[in-house]
């Protein structure tokens, strides 16, 4: 069982990740990514994290969850109304 969802280590040792993307609204077709050759498991996460856009930072960061276009009451720093 893989310690991180969707990180798997290949028979050379090297690891990869595997994400679906969804469908394609207008084909239909089902869109998934798959990037190799990554030498550790955090390697494979944090381009993981990065080709999803995931927000990172360190615990407590409030702009770590930070949304464009939210107001500064929920913590991102400035208001857009």
């Amino acid at each position: 069982m893989p310690k991180f969802d969707g990180v798997y280590q290949d028979t050379k040792g090297r690891w990869y990740f595997k994400v679906w993307l969804g469908r394609d609204p207008i084909s239909g077709r089902q869109s998934q990514v798959t990037k190799r050759g990554f030498s550790t498991a955090a390697d494979a996460v944090r381009a993981l994290a990065f080709r999803l856009d995931v927000p990172s930072g360190p615990p407590g960061d409030p702009l770590a969850a930070c949304v464009p276009g939210q107001s500064a009451t929920t913590g991102c720093g400035q208001d857009t109304d």
